[in-house]
């Protein structure tokens, strides 16, 4: 049952590395570190084009709790925002805004969902 439920989360991170990378460009191939079996949260990924790895890596570095403040400042009700990080300190491409009112978050959802933001196409959605 151990080695089906790493499998899983390998492959699970698999499909992580693939949903935040394809946007910026064709990936000619892509390797998720992995030490028994399990991911230990990095990889390398190799894009067709250099610009797409100079914007993933511009994505990666950029996002952090102030920009996405910015970002959701102009709905009312904002409570916080928070930036999910790999220990290594690198974003993990995902965050989560916090609203003090529905209403307003999905003003923001309604608003935000499906535009660029450095380099990236947002996808905003309830959690």
């Amino acid at each position: 049952m151990d080695s089906a439920a790493e499998s899983l989360q390998v492959a699970c991170a698999t499909r992580r590395m693939q949903s935040i990378f394809y946007k910026f460009g064709i990936i000619l191939s892509y390797k998720i570190i992995e030490e028994n079996g399990r991911s230990k949260e990095f990889g390398f990924v190799k894009f067709e084009l250099e610009e797409s790895a100079h914007a993933a890596i511009k994505f990666l570095h950029d996002i952090d709790d102030k920009a996405l403040q910015e970002l959701f400042n102009s709905y009312e009700h904002l409570t916080s925002t928070k930036v999910m990080w790999y220990a290594y300190g690198v974003s993990k491409g995902i965050g989560f805004v916090f609203f003090s009112s529905p209403k307003e978050a999905k003003k923001a959802l309604e608003a935000l969902h499906g535009t660029h933001f450095h380099g990236a196409t947002l996808y905003v959605t309830y959690a």
